[in-house]
């Protein structure tokens, strides 16, 4: 049996029930035939009987199969996102109305001026300035507001210029 093809192959790290027509047939009906192939190969390097030739994916040999890598790894067929938020985070950490996340922190910068002027304490414009003056980056776009109020895109080059951006009024 080759492994390239067969009904039984599964990712052991993405759990799925195998589903008929993932493999050869699937991935013509669904990718080939309906002209939405990128032309990646993926489907290629992993499957023994199909190949390129002048920018096609063709199959070289039909084979009758259920379940296939070509389908499973073709960016163009359907993505089972619950598999793989499954095979990402443990149950335990599935938040409702959050979704998936390792941690949850509520943070607030320590200086007084990000946290008078900025938005829920300041963290956003107190990190921007730390990553400017420790060279970290060279530039941050932040969100500055025009002479009508309305937001604009402003870059910032120095950690201080981060910090006065977005001076929002406290509502305590």
């Amino acid at each position: 049996m080759n492994p390239g093809c067969s009904d039984s192959w599964s990712q052991p790290s993405m759990p799925q029930a195998p589903r008929a027509n993932q493999a050869q047939a699937g991935l013509r009906r669904n990718v080939l035939d309906s002209g939405s192939c990128t032309g990646c190969s993926a489907c290629v390097g992993l499957c023994p009987y199909q190949d390129f030739h002048r920018d096609e994916t063709v199959v070289l040999h039909a084979r009758d199969r259920d379940f296939g890598r070509c389908y499973r790894y073709c960016p163009r067929t359907p993505t089972d996102f619950e598999a793989v938020r499954e095979s990402l985070f443990a149950a335990s950490e599935w938040i409702p109305g959050v979704g998936a996340c390792r941690g949850l922190y509520l943070t607030r910068a320590t200086a007084p001026e990000p946290c008078r002027s900025a938005q829920h304490g300041g963290t956003v414009s107190a990190l921007m300035a730390l990553a400017l003056d420790e060279g970290i980056i060279d530039t941050a776009v932040l969100t500055g507001r025009d002479a009508q109020m309305a937001p604009e895109a402003v870059a910032v080059r120095e950690g201080e210029a981060a910090l006065g951006i977005i001076p929002v009024e406290n509502s305590s």
